[in-house]
């Protein structure tokens, strides 16, 4: 009996960076996908395990961080047990993905993705009526460090609104405002509130100050989806120290890798 592992199996290679198009010839036909998240998706069939390795060795002499390499069930399996699940448009993992740990953009799941836009939309919302507004209509009222705090609120509040676009790839806009809060909750806040130095009346670094950033510590790690956070801030390879090695991979053409 053929082993099984030396049949045509599809296979899903993902890499750390982004490979243009043009590659695909190279690397057997498989079709490349570029993610949201940085890396690229080498999706096809794969004859057999000496196929697989040889993959995996372009891979190597790309100088790119292969990430995982894992098989994927085809299209045309289980066609039957499936045809329910793919009806409904519900997307099954795979033994070998749960395994592996693969946790991508469209493992997050619609929930998550909607309550981390409302927290983008919390912080601009809060910061245009507290902040921002005030800061507009009285100019002549800010000190020369109040302005200094405002434009940096301001900018917060710019990149906050991409985060509404982009909630994944703008965590670390929600990571700088949970780490700041805290420090300053534990460092200035805490002690003030104690020792009674909290000053109710005014706007940076008063009781109003203590309230928001309670507010943040709180709801920020409710709404961050931990797993992603995992996978693609804790366990994932870290970007490349030295220059990218390329290889040209048929005579006569020139691929890039894309930035």
């Amino acid at each position: 009996m053929a082993n099984r592992f030396d049949q045509p199996m599809v296979y899903q290679i993902r890499v750390k960076g982004h490979l243009g198009c043009q590659w695909s010839d190279w690397f057997g036909g498989l079709t490349i996908t570029p993610t949201d998240d940085g890396d690229t998706l080498l999706t096809g069939q794969v004859e057999d395990q000496a196929a697989l390795h040889g993959l995996l060795r372009k891979v190597r002499d790309l100088g790119m961080a292969l990430i995982s390499a894992v098989r994927v069930d085809p299209p045309w399996a289980n066609a039957i047990d499936d045809k329910q699940r793919i009806e409904e448009g519900e997307r099954t993992m795979t033994t070998n993905e749960i395994h592996k740990g693969v946790y991508s953009m469209f493992e997050v799941s619609t929930f998550r993705l909607y309550l981390l836009r409302g927290m983008y939309v919390f912080m601009v919302v809060g910061l245009a009526i507290f902040k921002l507004g005030p800061a507009i209509l009285h100019p002549e009222n800010l000190s020369p460090q109040d302005g200094v705090i405002v434009s940096v609120l301001g900018a917060f509040a710019l990149l906050a609104v991409l985060g509404i676009r982009y909630p994944l790839r703008m965590l670390p806009l929600l990571f700088f405002e949970f780490v700041w809060k805290l420090i300053w909750v534990l460092a200035f806040g805490v002690p003030l509130l104690l020792s009674g130095g909290l000053d109710p009346n005014v706007s940076f670094g008063g009781t109003e100050t203590l309230t928001n950033c309670l507010l943040g510590v709180v709801l920020v790690p409710l709404v961050t989806p931990w797993g992603y956070v995992l996978e693609h801030y804790v366990k994932a390879p870290g970007d490349r120290w030295g220059r990218q090695v390329t290889v040209r991979p048929l005579p006569g053409d020139e691929p890039k890798l894309v930035p």
